[in-house]
Formats: C-alpha cells, structure tokens, sequence
C-alpha cells in the first residue's frame, strides 16, 4: 500500500500553534511561517535528499548535531561554576557543537563537491566561527578517512585565511587606524596560510599514472 505520509496533518498542526503564538510575538511566528512554507515547497527535494542522498550513518550523525544543539545546550547554564569563573558549561558545549557542525559541513561540501573544492569551501567557511574547531573536525575527518589526509590538511590551514580576514574585519571596525598599522602583518600571515593550503591542496591530487 501506499504510504500516505503526515504532511498535511502535520502543517495543520504547525500552523494551529503558529496561531497560538501570533498572540504573543508576532515576528517569531512570522519568521516560523516563513521557514515552515519554505520546507513545505521544498518537500520533494527533502524526500530525494534523505531516501537518496543521506545514509543511515549521515542522518544519524545529523540527529545528534540537531539534538546536541536544540536540546542539550539550552539546558546547560550560562554561567561560571568553578570559583574561579573560569568554566561555563554552555559555552565549552557551543564549542562541541561548533566542531560537531564544521565537520558535517566537511562531510557534506566533500560529498557535493569533491576533496579539493569542497573541502576548502568548507574550510574557509568554518574559519569565520572557529578555525580551532574547524581544524579540530577535520583532523577527525583525516583518521576516519587517511586517504583524505592531505585534503582534510588543506581544509584546516584555509580556516586560518578566515580567521584572519574576520580578526582584520573587527579591527576595521573598532579602530581603522590600528588596522592600517596591522595590515601588513595580517596580509603577510594570510598569504602563508593560502600557500599552505594550496600546497596540501595539490599534495591531495595524486599523480598521473604513467602509460
């Protein structure tokens, strides 16, 4: 038989609380309505993606993320509990959930993409939240897949090029004249973390068989 699915019980319901909240803050509901049409009109392409495109081992790594980030982290306190307020519990998990969340990233751009471009996509992206958790994921990734190594190396060293140009964003901002004065080094520092990453890039490509 075919399975009818829950779509239309499931919007009724959703659109019944959207509602409720309306009454309440409007924006939030606004905002919900939007994200709610948006998946409700990519429905087709969300059954391909998890029928076809995700495995069990994906759509279970992406559960956790979601769980480890929407249930688990509201219930941590945002707040020191050490006597020397040095250790917040939610801010040491928003750290795991960056490194959960860079290394699907990876996962997926090296899926979408290939090793090269993907992986450096995603690299220079997680350098803009945490080139320590962006480095962190992808030498997870590297000891699960070696043959990626220097591919996943790359990826790493071009969250470093992120992280600078975010530290030279901040600077501009909060004082144009101490970036003027750091503009040199920070071009310098870049320019090595690029070279870096173009070499471990290529290293990644392995070499023409000979006929």
């Amino acid at each position: 038989a075919t399975d009818p699915g829950l779509t239309t019980e499931v919007a009724m319901l959703v659109t019944f609380l959207l509602g409720i909240l309306t009454m309440r803050a409007t924006p939030v509901a606004a905002a919900l309505a939007v994200l709610v049409a948006v998946v409700l009109a990519s429905k087709s392409r969300l059954h391909h993606l998890i029928r076809d495109a995700l495995t069990e081992q994906d759509a279970h790594d992406l559960l956790l993320l979601l769980a480890a980030a929407f249930v688990v982290m509201p219930l941590l306190p945002d707040r020191a509990i050490d006597p020397w307020s040095a250790i917040n519990p939610r801010k040491i998990w928003a750290l795991v959930v960056a490194v959960m969340a860079v290394s699907t990233a990876g996962y997926v751009a090296l899926r979408a993409f290939g090793s090269r471009l993907g992986l450096a996509l995603a690299g220079l992206a997680g350098g803009f939240v945490s080139s320590l958790a962006t480095i962190s994921a992808m030498a997870m990734r590297a000891r699960s897949m070696p043959d990626q190594t220097a591919a996943f190396a790359s990826a790493g060293l071009a969250s470093n090029f992120g992280t600078i140009v975010q530290l030279a964003v901040v600077i501009g901002m909060l004082s144009p004249g101490l970036l003027t004065q750091a503009a040199w080094p920070l071009a310098a520092s870049g320019t090595v973390a690029l070279i870096a990453a173009a070499i471990a890039s290529l290293r990644s490509v392995p070499p023409p068989e000979r006929v």
